[in-house]
């Protein structure tokens, strides 16, 4: 008798694979394990094995449709601009790129239905959290010491908490933990009980540790949209013309502020321009990774910077106009789709999108190529979308 299988199992391995594959190599440096490979790219190969074996043993419920599809079949488009361009500059990637349109694929064809979806988020944000906590208790007891050169923008008043530095645990830079913080506290705004606690302390602890201001305003993204899309807020009595006005009047507020405190957005407005005055060169095709290799090594970039700090500007340059406007496609698809469902997915994968797109245009979070812990927000919020779409059953 044949057994059949829902899709958490196959889903469940392929994200948490990519969230160990970041700790394991955070761990162990990137140092080369087996035929020359990190633990990193070891533990997505085979992670994605299993899911393969797996996802055969599921049971298709449904099959992806309308706006879902087109916006995976985006980032499919965008694994293959981005492998073409690297083979042509014979540049370096990993093995795990393979795993990328094999992971897709899989979705695309048996995606889950809202329960499954919630699971595997909670399951997935679960352990982010606690393997981010698990990094700050190796930094204690001396197994593995957390990195103090980047120092801190804001003291505590607290002393015994301010650390003189900026955190970024297992996420290899502050602002991609400070990402990763705010996502978790906009998601626990959306749970119950005891899982909406853990994601509330685990992500606020990180927004404040890793001082990322570009976290904040993706944090204030994903709370604002949060309120707008509650029950609580849709069952007021208020005019029509007063949301877009509050919208309007929040994101006024905040250009002011940050032109106020930092009118180049912490140098990002020299390293857009550069960038974008090397995208000329080849506007078409882009200058790929050896372009922007040789523009740095000339001293075209501002302080080395060695991406375009905007996933829109740097698939601007590397891979050119038509591939920066997939991912401009794909970005709008994505938001639309989460739009479409607010009601029904209580405003989650809009909240968790809005964050994400806020600091995605700040900070170069994915090359396309390789699916990494970073996109992951962003994939999970889209499957709770396409789910709440495709009227399956919810799941609180």
């Amino acid at each position: 008798m044949r057994t059949y299988l829902s899709t958490e199992p196959y889903l469940i391995v392929i994200f948490c694979g990519i969230v160990i594959a970041q700790f394991l190599d955070y761990l162990f440096r990137s140092q080369p394990w087996v035929f020359g490979q990190p633990p990193a790219v070891l533990v997505m190969l085979v992670a994605v094995a299993m899911s393969v074996l797996l996802w055969l043993l599921s049971q298709a419920q449904r099959r992806m449709t309308g706006l879902s599809l087109m916006i995976f079949l985006g980032m499919l488009l965008l694994w293959g601009a981005s492998l073409v361009n690297f083979r042509l500059d014979n540049a370096a990637f990993t093995y795990a790129a393979a795993t990328t349109p094999v992971v897709l694929l899989m979705v695309i064809i048996k995606p889950p239905d809202a329960k499954e979806a919630w699971k595997v988020a909670d399951i997935s944000f679960t352990l982010i959290a606690s393997l981010s906590l698990l990094t700050q208790v190796l930094d204690w007891v001396g197994l593995r010491g957390a990195r103090t050169s980047i120092y801190s923008r804001w003291s505590l008043p607290f002393t015994e908490l301010d650390l003189g530095y900026r955190w970024e645990g297992f996420f290899g830079d502050p602002n991609n933990a400070g990402l990763m913080g705010a996502i978790l506290l906009v998601y626990g705004l959306h749970r119950r009980g005891w899982l909406r606690g853990g994601f509330l302390v685990t992500g606020a602890l990180i927004v404040l540790f890793s001082e990322s201001r570009t976290s904040l305003v993706a944090l204030a993204a994903g709370v604002l949209v949060t309120i707008l899309t509650s029950r609580a807020y849709r069952e007021t009595r208020l005019a029509p013309w007063m949301t877009p006005v509050l919208i309007s009047a929040t994101a006024a507020a905040a250009t002011v502020l940050i032109f106020l405190t930092d009118p180049t957005l912490n140098g990002r407005t020299q390293i857009w321009n550069s960038y974008f005055i090397l995208w000329q060169e080849s506007p078409v095709l882009g200058v790929g990774p050896v372009g922007v290799a040789s523009a740095i090594s000339n001293g075209e970039i501002p302080w080395d910077t060695i991406d375009g700090h905007s996933v829109l500007i740097d698939a601007l340059t590397r891979h050119g106009f038509p591939v920066a406007v997939i991912v401009a496609g794909t970005l709008l698809g994505a938001l639309t789709q989460a739009w479409r469902v607010r009601n029904s997915d209580r405003g989650t994968s809009l909240s968790i999108i809005a964050a994400w797109i806020f600091s995605a245009l700040t900070y170069t979070l994915t090359d396309w190529l390789h699916l990494n812990v970073f996109v992951l927000p962003l994939i999970l919020a889209l499957l709770l979308a396409q789910a709440h779409n495709s009227r399956s059953p919810s799941h609180a």
